[in-house]
């Protein structure tokens, strides 16, 4: 995941809302360029880091009950479900595959488990039906508002998979948040990861406070 705690970004701030042209350089080279209008990017951004280019379009998404919104690439397929607050899924598959997919729950709160006892079960599960081969695990800290991300390696059936996940507690019930990939072009879908995340916004207020520090201490590490 790219280090944007401390990014050099070119910006304008108005009522806590980016707005122009952005750019994050790491190691001199320019790793995300794109536009915010009014705290949205709009437009095409581009996304570099070493031999790995991508650019990506972002669509709007808006949930039924109007508590939650986000950005996504605009080549993912949303699915409208139910049990889930978004779910999509991309690389031209039609519908929800079992290794391909991205999705947000809302699930209540257990007595005595906090976000970090919850990404252990959820990694429980994942290591259910897959091989996990490496494990990355970190607590962040944004403002008041604490997260544990996830990074995984897996081999399931005959697919080797990236798989990220981020927990919080939002409205007295855990946020969770997991995408599952093919692993490759690992970076580029790390930065785009975190800026989906960036862009979700619960009750009209975002997540992720993308002006204010992230402060990041590692769980585990394998």
């Amino acid at each position: 995941m790219t280090d944007v705690s401390n990014p050099k970004i070119k910006i304008s701030v108005f009522d806590s809302l980016e707005n122009g042209f952005f750019r994050v350089n790491s190691d001199e080279e320019s790793v995300v360029i794109g536009e915010f209008e009014k705290g949205e990017k709009v437009g095409v951004w581009f996304y570099n880091k070493g031999n790995q280019h991508d650019k990506i379009r972002w669509d709007n998404y808006q949930c039924e009950d109007g508590i939650v919104s986000l950005q996504y690439p605009d080549n993912w397929l949303s699915i409208p479900s139910n049990g889930l607050t978004f779910q999509a899924t991309f690389d031209t598959t039609p519908h929800i595959n079992n290794n391909y997919y991205f999705r947000i729950i809302r699930n209540k709160i257990i007595g005595g488990v906090n976000i970090v006892d919850y990404s252990r079960l959820l990694i429980d599960d994942i290591s259910s039906n897959s091989k996990i081969i490496r494990i990355q695990q970190s607590l962040l800290k944004n403002g008041n508002k604490e997260f544990v991300y996830s990074n995984l390696k897996t081999i399931k059936g005959s697919d080797t998979l990236l798989i990220m996940s981020y927990v919080t507690i939002i409205g007295q019930k855990y946020f969770d948040v997991l995408y599952s990939t093919k692993n490759n072009n690992t970076d580029i879908k790390e930065q785009m990861f975190y800026d989906i995340i960036s862009s979700i916004k619960f009750g009209n207020q975002r997540i992720i406070n993308n002006l204010s520090p992230i402060k990041v201490s590692k769980l585990t590490q394998n």
